[in-house]
């Protein structure tokens, strides 16, 4: 698997083709998940990472005969509970899933040198942050900025609620200074402050006591926050209400948009084409979408532009491409579009810094309903990181390369 550089891809057409002659079909939309479903309903999904494989099945007896079978070509190791995958931690009590990556947070802390005594950080970034007075300071170790930048990305899968500062400080990696590896600290600290925190799933609807099938999409964006005059987008989903993200994303947008109104929009489409994938995903995999998809946004003018065409539409031709096929996806039923105010808009956290009181709203939405015992976990992840080995020494600023221009 780590000799060649085409041993991964010679394994994984051997592993393809393996478990299509006993019956599995591969998921069109993903090529790492295989399925099969039997006529009597019961069903077993297969989804592979390099050499990590995990199963989920409609009943145990599926998941045995998949073990049997996968032992007669390859040597495999078994866990009867899926208690971890790819570093992240899960727990599962009664009907909900509990994902965290306490370890790694802990790594992340080690590395920004976040002790004990550090004081705690309760949101991941000053929501007065500015490109312009992070120029200011002195340049910093590239390498060193690099290494925690990456170490807070791999935390991503859990905690949806740092996106938007880690997608922030990436883009300044390549002119990176001592102030926006502070901020990298900051987060790090935020993270050690609130490792208490779980991504929740619920497999069932707490009011109505069915399986959860329901795709609900929410996209936002925050209008001229890049200091080249660039908006930003935040997108989340979910599977019904009350638990976590399944899928978030917070990125600069790639274009310049001159409305808040064209930003909006921009997420939206962004968002709409997630939506396609993911109906097509839950429809092979047997959980089909009959009603549109909900899609919330917090601005009224981009919903109603979302209309059949009219004479309104000749103020906005500029942008006119994306538009159709957000009208488009209106009109084929595959999407509605509904208002969401912002201050209770979940994404609103994935497109720009906020304060205290409304990070902590957002944060609670985008995770889902927390179990209890969150303070004894917390004190655990304290008393690890006070046990750790000694932390390096501080990060001096680099004594080369010139102070970037602004």
């Amino acid at each position: 698997m780590y000799g060649l550089n085409r041993a991964p891809k010679a394994f994984y057409d051997q592993l393809t083709s393996y478990l299509q002659t006993r019956g599995y079909q591969r998921s069109i939309n993903d090529p790492c998940l295989f399925f099969k479903i039997n006529p009597d309903g019961n069903r077993i999904y297969f989804c592979i990472h390099v050499d990590d494989f995990a199963i989920a099945a409609s009943n145990q007896t599926l998941i045995t005969e998949l073990c049997d079978i996968l032992k007669e070509r390859y040597t495999i190791t078994e866990s009867d509970n899926l208690e971890s995958f790819l570093g992240i931690h899960i727990v599962q009590e009664q009907e909900r899933l509990y994902l965290s990556q306490p370890g790694h947070i802990a790594k992340c802390a080690r590395e920004a040198q976040i002790l004990p005594s550090t004081r705690p950080a309760f949101i991941p970034m000053n929501p007065n942050f500015n490109d312009y007075d992070q120029d200011q300071s002195p340049p910093a170790d590239k390498g060193k900025y690099a290494t925690l930048l990456g170490m807070l990305i791999f935390v991503l899968r859990t905690r949806p609620d740092v996106a938007y500062a880690v997608n922030r400080l990436a883009t300044r990696a390549a002119n990176c200074t001592v102030k926006d590896y502070e901020c990298l600290c900051q987060v790090a600290n935020y993270l050690h402050t609130t490792s208490h925190l779980e991504l929740v799933y619920n497999t069932r609807d707490p009011a109505q006591r069915s399986t959860i099938v329901e795709l609900l999409a929410y996209s936002d964006a925050a209008f001229l926050t890049h200091q080249d005059s660039k908006s930003h987008s935040g997108i989340h989903f979910t599977l019904g209400k009350d638990t976590g993200v399944f899928h978030a994303r917070s990125q600069k947008q790639k274009m310049v948009t001159l409305s808040s109104t064209e930003a909006e929009v921009y997420a939206a489409v962004e968002c709409a084409k997630d939506v396609v994938f993911f109906r097509d995903l839950l429809k092979e995999l047997g959980y089909e979408q009959i009603e549109p998809t909900t899609l919330h946004i917090d601005n009224k003018s981009a919903i109603a532009l979302s209309q059949p065409l009219t004479g309104e539409h000749r103020k906005v031709r500029h942008f006119m491409a994306r538009l159709r096929f957000l009208i488009e996806q209106v009109e084929e039923k595959r999407i509605k579009l509904e208002h969401l105010a912002g201050t209770a808009h979940p994404s609103d956290v994935l497109s720009k810094p906020k304060p205290r009181p409304g990070h902590e709203q957002n944060t609670q939405d985008l995770m889902g309903p927390q179990r209890s015992g969150a303070e004894s976990r917390q004190e655990q992840a304290r008393t690890s990181l006070q046990e750790s080995p000694a932390l390096p020494a501080p990060l001096p600023a680099s004594r080369h390369g010139s102070k970037r221009s602004r």
